[in-house]
């Protein structure tokens, strides 16, 4: 018995320390304090929902009592979509899917439909299906409400929830939804300027946030970007691309060049360059969401969303290319870099090749860039118009513009690509972005 038992022993213990030799998101040594904010911000924070009860004993009566209503030989097809996507679907007490799904083969008969989404309100809806009706089911969901409690390094800083002032630190505010939201935080110090920038998940677990504030230094190679109105999406070419549609976005700093190896590698020292892009000045690739996301933390900058760079890349002007002229004047070799057209198998260095009217490099070709928004095909039908930030949840991120690998069709500036976010594609890059100061 007690050699069974030591036996025991030593094998949860090798167990053990094979769990603990899993690979991390990044590579070991490298922002260990990032792995465990990432996980946090957008895992740990989203898990209560699996806490929550799918159905209450008065809803479970009610399904009871439904259930006698249903037809054994005819059914019909019911659609479910949601606004947002992505809410769990329970019919009759069973989780059947996300929105939008499509429900086969369900009886004729009065039926008990449930919504959940986390941060939002549940939703139902009771019904009566008839014989070879067809029907699709629409849910609007609505947010709950928290309090948030809002403190910085540097005492009464300006505070600004999703671009909007709402006071200075110490700051409580109420009626505040759940979900994703953005806190940008600014002081002046002896005319010196200092900010802090948190991208938040508010929920009933994550109330108070202390943002740590940083001076307000933008580089040289950063362009201001015009606040204003534009169209997004112009002319898309795939599923998933548009509809071209009006959207505002306020007034930003963006990188004039995509982000480089030589400057990467100051803080991913372990970092393994694609040998397709491997040169100092070269855009940095064969990097995962996760990487770009906490080296733009970790310089003081963050991702640029989705529509921030739509607008940036074309160039305050409804153009289809990043380089002016149009298709006739288009020339893989000498405004945008497409390897295929070129016969080559590599990026070029991130200053070479022609800017847009803003002066920023490389939109078109060279290298595909990943945003801060998380993937969803519908999203530009139902996402909000002013400062969008894409949906608040998803399997994928988005990754934006075209490559070296791609060929001359692709140059347009609506070609959207999905990965998950700790995926590396040779021809994938990212570019920083940062808020302009507020007045």
């Amino acid at each position: 018995m007690k050699l069974i038992k030591s036996l025991f022993i030593l094998l949860m213990f090798f167990l053990i320390i094979q769990c603990s030799q899993k690979k991390p998101f990044i590579e070991s040594g490298e922002l260990p304090e990032g792995i465990k904010y990432v996980k946090k911000l957008f895992w740990e924070q989203r898990k209560h929902l699996k806490k929550l009860p799918l159905l209450s004993l008065e809803e479970k009566k009610l399904i009871k009592k439904l259930s006698s209503t249903h037809s054994e030989d005819k059914e019909v097809r019911v659609k479910v979509d949601s606004i947002p996507p992505s809410a769990n679907v329970i019919i009759d007490g069973i989780k059947i899917g996300k929105t939008p799904v499509v429900l086969h083969g369900v009886k004729i008969g009065r039926h008990f439909i449930k919504v959940m989404l986390d941060t939002y309100k549940s939703s139902t809806k009771i019904v009566d299906l008839k014989p070879g009706k067809n029907i699709k089911i629409d849910f609007k969901m609505q947010k709950y409400l928290s309090v948030l409690y809002v403190n910085s390094s540097l005492k009464k800083a300006k505070v600004y929830l999703d671009k909007k002032f709402v006071g200075f630190t110490p700051l409580k505010l109420k009626n505040i939804t759940m979900g994703m939201h953005e806190l940008w935080l600014q002081k002046i110090v002896n005319g010196k300027k200092y900010y802090g920038y948190e991208e938040i998940w508010v929920n009933q677990e994550n109330k108070a946030w202390n943002v740590k504030m940083r001076p307000y230094i933008i580089p040289r190679d950063f362009v201001k970007i015009p606040g204003g109105w534009f169209i997004m999406n112009l002319k898309p070419q795939q599923d998933g691309e548009g509809p071209a549609r009006r959207v505002y976005v306020s007034s930003f700093y963006i990188s004039k060049y995509e982000t480089t190896n030589k400057n990467f590698k100051k803080v991913f020292q372990n970092h393994v360059i694609s040998p397709y892009s491997a040169r100092d000045m070269q855009p940095v690739t064969n990097v995962s969401w996760y990487q770009a996301y906490l080296y733009a933390k970790k310089m003081g900058y963050r991702l640029p969303t989705e529509a921030e760079w739509d607008k940036a890349a074309r160039g305050g002007r409804n153009r289809r290319l990043a380089i002016k002229g149009g298709m006739r004047r288009y020339s893989p070799g000498v405004t945008v870099w497409m390897a295929h057209d070129n016969l080559t198998k590599q990026s070029v260095e991130v200053n070479k090749m022609s800017s847009n009217r803003y002066g920023i490099y490389n939109m078109s070709g060279n290298a595909n860039e990943w945003v801060n928004d998380w993937y969803a095909g519908s999203y530009f039908r139902w996402g909000k118009n002013k400062n969008p930030k894409g949906p608040e949840f998803g399997a994928k991120k988005v990754m934006r513009g075209s490559s070296w690998l791609n060929w001359a069709f692709l140059a347009n500036l609506s070609t959207r690509y999905r990965y998950l976010p700790d995926e590396k594609k040779h021809v994938g890059g990212f570019r920083c972005a940062i808020n302009a100061w507020m007045n």
